[in-house]
């Protein structure tokens, strides 16, 4: 499926409140976007905000795109079979 960005539910540095969404607000990048205002955050079974990142989507199907292309170039095209079509069903779900 789509990206949806989270926040591990195990406390690991005691910097960041594990499992929330301010947490998970910061693995965007974009920790202040008013995009993130009216989001709601699953704390007990995916441990993710309710929306999809089309962003971060996109950026995952571009830099899987390089890196068949670098399979290609050393010739490992049989490696990134698996990729081709994860690559292609994250755009049917983008569009």
């Amino acid at each position: 499926g789509l990206i949806a960005l989270g926040s591990s539910p195990i406390n690991g540095d005691d910097y960041w409140a594990p499992n929330t969404l301010p947490s998970a607000r910061l693995e965007s990048g974009l920790d202040n976007s008013p995009m993130w205002d009216n989001v709601t955050f699953d704390n007990v079974t995916s441990h993710q905000m309710q929306l999809y990142e089309i962003s971060m989507s996109s950026l995952y199907v571009s830099e899987a795109e390089y890196i068949i292309q670098l399979a290609a170039a050393v010739g490992r095209s049989d490696r990134a079979a698996h990729l081709i079509q994860r690559v292609q069903r994250m755009r049917r779900l983008i569009s």
